[in-house]
């Protein structure tokens, strides 16, 4: 805690402040006595050895006793009862179809991965690589089999890397030129993206023998327009995109479309057609709550992600035991329902498939509450996009209702993850900030005080008042006004919600 911080909680909370270091200090002093018994526990044990057999006789009781200070060390933690207040979400047998749900079957006991974050990474890498024939055509709109996924843990003992790895294996084994030339990190901007599936490029130049213009390519573009995108630090691209000058935003929800991609900048012309670009992205929960902006919660961005919350499955303390058959068999499986998913065009459901769309098309288009609903407010479309993979994954130009029920469970899944996350924070992120202080602060603030506290001086005028009708509205915050020295203040409170 900085002395700034620790001068304003004495300031607002003084006998609280007290409390909470005299708590720490007494902690850090049981800590610290715990140790030093422990050593002198270690060193009397090593000092009392009488040849072998005493030796022999104190080894098992110091191993048990390290066995036992380190148990919180070796178990997993169980990140659900961390935060027991919001059900850790669960995924569905449902999703477990086909092949790739035979895929996580076969990875899950060699790795410490989520199972959920192995099957939508399969499922986004055989999207991607099935690339845009394959299609579903809502109202005058063509849907394409290209996800954007990204996985949201608490820290690096989530896995999300080592879930990653394993279906990297398996297809640079069905096709290693792909994965090699079709497979990228690095999400800066979007004239990189652009260029990575550019169409060949063309200029004007002067004939020398005519002396007239004539076009001349100067770039061949790229052929194979099929790009997955691998992203193990997702901070990064969303921390750029809140620079008004980066257009990253605006191409990735062009490229999930599958509009043109395009710049309107007279220095760089580069187009792209056709594109087939899907994303897989890797990010802490501190991170995302962190770096994401009102803008992209907003502007349609959030909600073309699918976000899952993944977690650590089991402790392998020297790593999984995959043999190589096993590997090769997971491609070999990949392989065919690849080899039936490119012969694949427009796509359709079947009559039980489209019976059941129709009872759950109201709720999947019904508007969500808070953050967690502005990113899940595209899940008729989502829930559109799983279900073509999981019939593609059969070679099916046909939907079926069990292809949608597996789609139905996958979303739910994601639907909760984002509930998980983002709980009960507010869209307005300028509100949660002011309603996440005045939590803090028994005494209440003064609209003064917020602006500099909370936002340094640095928030427009608009967006400072709306965010503070905001939490009026939803009765989150009342107002007292108070006598001064010059004119009258207005002081504002949390309230509890009744």
């Amino acid at each position: 805690m900085s002395k700034g911080d620790y001068s304003d909680q004495m300031r607002t909370d003084p006998e609280g402040t007290r409390s909470r270091f005299r708590e720490l200090a007494a902690r850090v002093k049981a800590q610290r006595e715990a140790r030093e018994k422990a050593k002198a526990d270690a060193a009397a044990s090593v000092a009392g050895h009488d040849g072998q057999k005493a030796g022999e006789e104190k080894i098992p009781s110091l191993a048990a006793k390290l066995e036992q200070d380190f148990a919180g060390v070796t178990q997993p933690r169980d990140e659900s009862q961390e935060a027991s207040v919001k059900p850790y979400p669960k995924l569905g047998e449902a999703a477990y179809y086909g092949v790739f749900g035979r895929t996580v079957e076969r990875i899950a006991p060699h790795t410490e991965a989520d199972p959920a974050a192995i099957l939508v990474q399969t499922m986004t890498m055989f999207g991607c690589k099935a690339g845009a024939k394959a299609h579903f055509r809502v109202e005058a709109t063509d849907h394409y089999a290209n996800l954007f996924s990204c996985l949201v843990g608490q820290s690096s003992r989530s896995r999300k890397g080592s879930s990653f790895d394993y279906v990297r294996a398996a297809f640079s084994l069905i096709d290693p030129d792909w994965v090699t030339n079709h497979m990228a990190t690095g999400l800066h901007s979007g004239e990189g993206l652009i260029w990575n599936v550019r169409d060949p490029i063309f200029e004007n130049r002067e004939n020398k023998q005519t002396g007239g213009l004539e076009r001349v390519m100067t770039d061949s573009g790229v052929d194979d327009k099929r790009l997955c995108v691998i992203e193990p630090e997702f901070a990064q691209p969303l921390k750029l995109m809140s620079n008004p000058r980066n257009i990253l935003s605006t191409v990735l929800r062009c490229a999930w479309d599958h509009k043109q991609l395009r710049t309107m900048v007279k220095n760089d012309p580069n187009i792209a057609t056709g594109a087939h670009i899907a994303i897989i992205g890797h990010i802490t929960e501190e991170e995302l709550k962190r770096e994401i902006g009102q803008c992209e919660l907003f502007n349609g961005f959030a909600n073309r992600f699918l976000w899952l919350y993944v977690k650590r499955s089991k402790v392998l303390a020297e790593g999984g035991l995959m043999d190589d058959a096993t590997l090769k068999g997971i491609a070999f499986d990949l392989k065919a329902s690849l080899s039936k998913a490119l012969a694949v065009g427009r796509m359709h459901r079947d009559p039980e498939a489209s019976a059941l769309w129709k009872k759950v098309y109201p709720v999947l288009t019904s508007d969500g509450v808070g953050m967690s609903g502005v990113v899940t407010n595209r899940a008729e479309a989502q829930v559109l996009r799983m279900e073509m993979h999981y019939a593609l994954q059969d070679g099916s130009s046909l939907i079926k209702k069990v292809h949608l029920q597996a789609a139905l469970a996958l979303w739910q899944y994601c639907f909760e993850s984002a509930r998980y996350v983002f709980g009960d924070r507010l869209a307005d992120i300028n509100a949660q900030k002011i309603l996440e202080a005045l939590k803090a602060c028994s005494g209440g603030m003064t609209r003064t005080e917020i602006w500099e506290q909370v936002f340094n001086r640095n928030i427009n005028g608009t967006a400072f008042e709306l965010a503070l009708s905001t939490l009026e509205t939803l009765g989150l915050s009342i107002k007292r006004s108070e006598g001064t020295a010059g004119r009258t203040a207005e002081r504002w409170f949390y309230k509890e919600k009744s």
